[in-house]
């Protein structure tokens, strides 16, 4: 009886196969807002129709790692909890990523292996502090792009990258894994798709970046990739998330800002795909809720 309780339990505990969400991403200037603050913009993420949370990290570099800023985030997170919003935790991201995953085989095994071993100390943390209830998926912090990964065999370093982090997740909590990918036109969409596939089979589910907020590629480049990689009636990925901000860096240094009111909403009216999880970056551009918070 205790086990079918149990079953139960979990299943409760999981998010449902489509889910609307948006991700937040902490930074610590944010911790300049009120705290009396926080519960409305999550009960406002509820009014607005969203099911979730994704806490695109939960450490990054040393910020969050523990203390009064690690207090200030797990309080974040019991708000949203109460708000009735489900929560996919991500765990401990490398401000550094981006260059150090260009190294050479020899230098990026290890380090994808240093990743994995932060990524289970950090779940293991959280579950300790969150509770299991509290918890239903786990996001990697790391991305995977169209550029990087294009050989064979740096894509089997990062597919045996992501098995091994899921299986030590899962060991500890079983609950799906995320992570997200981008397309910048340096592949085409059937190899880029092959990228994706390869992770998928590592058991980790993927949320493919839509770029409109990026702005690298037009709006037909970008339909080459999100038709090919996204159709509703054979997806490759899990989900879509809808880019919110504008990058006025053109390219160079990431320069975001809010997007003007009729773009916000028609990209908050895009639903696709039933059968897609459909996801919105981020909490930060989100009208109504993210003037709240700092640029």
């Amino acid at each position: 009886m205790k086990t079918w309780i149990a079953i139960l339990l979990l299943a409760l505990a999981l998010p449902a196969q489509a889910m609307r969400a948006v991700f937040y991403q902490p930074q610590l200037r944010d911790q300049a807002v009120a705290a009396s603050e926080w519960p409305g913009i999550f009960n406002a993420l509820r009014q607005q129709g969203f099911d979730a949370v994704v806490w695109q990290w939960t450490r990054h570099g040393a910020a969050f790692a523990d203390g009064e800023e690690r207090s200030w985030l797990l309080a974040r997170m019991s708000e949203a909890r109460a708000a009735g919003l489900a929560q996919i935790v991500g765990l401990a991201a490398d401000p550094d990523f981006f260059q150090k995953q260009q190294a050479g085989k020899e230098t990026l095994a290890p380090y994808l292996q240093a990743l994995r071993r932060q990524d289970a100390s950090q779940a293991a943390g959280l579950l300790h502090q969150l509770g299991v209830e509290a918890i239903q998926g786990w996001y990697l912090p790391a991305e995977a792009d169209d550029r990087n990964w294009r050989e064979t065999d740096r894509q089997a370093l990062l597919t045996d990258y992501l098995r091994q982090t899921r299986e030590d997740l899962s060991a500890l909590l079983p609950r799906p894994v995320y992570i997200s990918a981008f397309f910048n036109g340096n592949a085409a969409p059937d190899a880029f798709g092959r990228l994706l596939d390869g992770i998928a089979a590592s058991g980790v589910k993927v949320w493919l970046q839509d770029g409109a907020g990026a702005s690298r590629l037009s709006a037909p480049e970008r339909a080459l990739y999100l038709d090919a990689l996204a159709a509703c009636g054979q997806p490759r990925v899990a989900g879509i998330v809808h880019e919110l901000f504008l990058d006025q860096g053109h390219g160079e240094a990431f320069s975001p800002s809010r997007p003007p009111a009729a773009q916000a909403a028609a990209s908050l009216a895009a639903a696709p795909c039933p059968n897609l999880n459909q996801l919105w970056f981020s909490l930060r551009y989100l009208p109504g809720v993210g003037e709240k918070l700092p640029l």
